[in-house]
């Protein structure tokens, strides 16, 4: 364990060379944990990955409920869009985050389609507001 700690140099031991040493900081976990830890988490989920695709077009639904006007639900389906095209070709470099980039490209795609399907389906069956009182 003594073995392990640097040299730090102290006001009148230096050797004239030791600014040009370099140590790397001292940390207990790497900077990119979260992500490596989504992967793994979605890495052993094998097929239960597969409902939270229901989730996903669900919260497109909620979304369009809770947007009150077609340019946030634009922006919204932009965003997904911007999500979905995004996350595979960025982040594609090698193997890494393989099923972090689908997972977010796939809820994206979901969400946009359960977006899209309500508003649809509230433009075909929904009724025409009314104007003003009577």
């Amino acid at each position: 364990m003594a073995g392990d700690v640097p040299y730090v140099p102290l006001s009148g031991d230096e050797s004239g060379d030791d600014a040009a040493v370099q140590r790397h900081w001292r940390k207990y976990s790497p900077l990119s944990s979260a992500g490596d830890a989504a992967e793994r988490f979605l890495a052993t989920a094998g097929l239960d990955r597969g409902p939270w695709l229901a989730v996903g077009l669900a919260a497109g639904i909620a979304l369009w409920f809770v947007l009150g006007a077609p340019w946030q639900w634009i922006a919204m389906l932009a965003i997904c869009a911007v999500l979905a095209g995004g996350a595979l070709p960025v982040w594609g470099h090698g193997d890494a985050w393989v099923h972090l980039r689908m997972a977010i490209a796939a809820m994206a795609v979901a969400a946009a389609v359960g977006m899209a399907l309500v508003w649809a389906r509230s433009a075909i069956a929904g009724t025409e507001p009314v104007a003003r009182p009577m």
